[in-house]
């Protein structure tokens, strides 16, 4: 992606995501963002967006508790 990028030579590149983790492992930054949750390395964050789920939501499941 980064490099089909710099070969279209956009005036400007703008970033959305639904959550944030906090955890960066490159140096991009969401310009727009959802919610921002700063969890432990081996949470999981999952979203379901319709129309792909019956119903929009965001769960946070850490591997190792039961539910």
């Amino acid at each position: 992606m980064f490099e089909w990028l710099a070969t279209q030579k956009p005036a400007f590149v703008h970033a959305a995501v639904l959550v944030d983790r906090q955890r960066h492992k490159v140096p991009v930054r969401a310009d727009i963002v959802g919610l921002t949750l700063k969890i432990a390395p081996d949470d999981v964050i999952e979203c379901n967006v319709p129309p792909y789920e019956a119903e929009f939501a965001v769960d946070l499941w850490r591997p190792g508790t039961s539910a």
